[in-house]
């Protein structure tokens, strides 16, 4: 078990009333169902157990079940160079959540993790980005889908297409962004989410993992 490993579980007590609250006060359900892909991004302190608890809390939301998480890629900073390198991970998940219900949910989450906004494009604890959500598109200050920067980031693409390979943004395929990006070799694949054995413990008994058997 390594440093990062260590952290981890003492970390997730830390914040298991924060996903106690979180799981159960939502509103702004959806008259339909949206599949929505999230970017996640951390570097600072433990990164991994980091994208662990994020990852959790979304899956606890409400009306929402987290179907796919990529593999755990550490990547270079993008934007603003000065700073550690980031641990990077994509995810799918369907919501009864309008978007942008669910990108306030996100943002309870970051803050929940301790992220605090002081720099744009700086280090953070956690990121949650929506990037992408099936059906809908939004040109909104708030909630921009799908994001903006989406087709110009190697760190989000090369997890994103390891989970919906054949997505299309702004007329082509994501690999073939992908190819005209010259970071993607600067990313390195260096794991994968499985959910830890004694995290039920952590939620309330009525709650269910949705996770399925075999995706990761």
């Amino acid at each position: 078990m390594n440093g990062e490993e260590a952290r981890g579980g003492e970390g997730a007590r830390r914040v298991h009333l924060a996903e106690r609250g979180l799981a159960h006060d939502i509103a702004g359900r959806a008259q339909r169902t949206y599949r929505i892909y999230l970017g996640l991004g951390a570097n600072l302190g433990d990164r991994r157990a980091s994208l662990r608890r994020a990852l959790r809390l979304l899956a606890h939301l409400e009306d929402t079940q987290l179907l796919r998480v990529s593999s755990f890629y550490e990547t270079p900073p993008w934007g603003n160079e000065k700073q550690p390198p980031f641990l990077n991970a994509c995810a799918a998940l369907e919501t009864r959540l309008s978007p942008l219900v669910f990108l306030r949910r996100t943002q309870r989450i970051e803050r929940a993790l301790g992220r605090v906004r002081k720099a744009h494009w700086g280090p953070r604890t956690i990121d949650i980005d929506l990037l992408f959500a099936e059906g809908f598109e939004s040109a909104a200050p708030e909630l921009r889908l799908p994001h903006p920067y989406l087709h110009e980031r190697a760190f989000v693409l090369l997890p994103l297409a390891e989970i919906v390979p054949g997505l299309i943004v702004r007329g082509r395929k994501i690999d073939e962004w992908l190819a005209d990006l010259s970071e993607t070799a600067a990313c390195r694949r260096c794991g994968v989410y499985r959910p830890m054995k004694n995290e039920r413990r952590f939620f309330l008994p009525k709650e269910k993992l949705s996770f399925p058997v075999g995706t990761w």
